[in-house]
């Protein structure tokens, strides 16, 4: 239903304004599907409010606010200063740069236990250095091949919309 919703939407009227609507009916059918399911097929659902559980879980929001703000502050603030093509052309550029995260979340991955578990030893603290020198030499290589590379690496990528999306890299 949402991708009938969203190729008619798109068809009618291609805009960001569009695409929150279709976002929100979207959420909006989540909700209700899944309150339904619940109801009848796991448990019945009652609602009550323990202000304490509220007053704890606060930071886990805003926190989780914050990155879904972070993620997205760039799109948005095209979106309301440039055209629908703009915002696609940016999307297209930014799946390149949010893959590199791959790296440093995965060294995260192996370090954050070590540290958790052992806390900031001499070993813990030299492997961390080691780890952030590799990860930022990594950076700057991808980077300078990002930079260099630029119209290559779009043409491959993206194929007739490189010349678009090659400056942004």
């Amino acid at each position: 239903a949402y991708v009938i919703v969203f190729l008619v939407a798109m068809l009618l009227a291609p805009s960001l304004t569009m695409l929150l609507g279709v976002t929100m009916f979207r959420v909006a059918c989540l909700v209700i599907a899944g309150a339904w399911i619940t109801q009848s097929r796991l448990f019945p659902l009652r609602a009550k409010w323990d202000t304490a559980a509220v007053r704890a879980a606060l930071p886990f929001v805003l926190i989780a606010a914050l990155h879904v703000i972070r993620d997205q502050i760039g799109t948005l603030v095209l979106g309301a200063r440039a055209s629908y093509a703009d915002v696609a052309h940016f999307n297209l550029a930014w799946r390149l740069v949010a893959s590199s995260y791959f790296v440093p979340t995965a060294v995260c991955a192996v370090f954050v236990p070590l540290l958790t578990a052992h806390g900031l030893t001499k070993a813990n603290r030299r492997l961390m250095m080691l780890a952030a020198t590799v990860v930022g030499v990594m950076g700057l290589i991808a980077a300078a091949i990002a930079h260099f590379l630029a119209k290559p690496i779009a043409s491959v990528l993206y194929g007739p919309m490189a010349a678009t999306v090659a400056p942004l890299l």
